[in-house]
């Protein structure tokens, strides 16, 4: 839902979780639902896809940050983070509560 309208903005079925993050990367969006990410493309559309499954990127996804004019996307949660590459999906940095980030 747009917050400022309160207007349906998309629709994204498909999570056996609650979804706890999103983010809009370029055209894509991203959910995080427990340790998996979906990266969806036309999420505006009346058909959304999911393109992309991302697996086991950290413990429970509590935010996705887009970052670098959206070629980096951060995923933190309270064990603690990975940085992926938006294209690839590929990981360029991890770093966790025990390593002291």
């Amino acid at each position: 839902y747009d917050t400022r309208t309160f207007e349906l903005w998309c629709m994204l079925p498909g999570h056996t979780q609650d979804v706890l993050a999103m983010c809009s990367v370029g055209g894509e969006m991203w959910t995080a639902a427990g340790p998996i990410v979906w990266v969806w493309s036309n999420p505006e559309s009346t058909d959304p896809q999911v393109v992309k499954e991302i697996d086991n990127v950290g413990r429970d996804i509590l935010s996705l940050l887009a970052c670098d004019g959206g070629s980096l996307v951060f995923c933190g949660s309270i064990a603690g983070f990975v940085v992926l590459n938006s294209k690839t999906c590929e990981t360029i940095a991890v770093g966790s509560v025990d390593e002291g980030i």
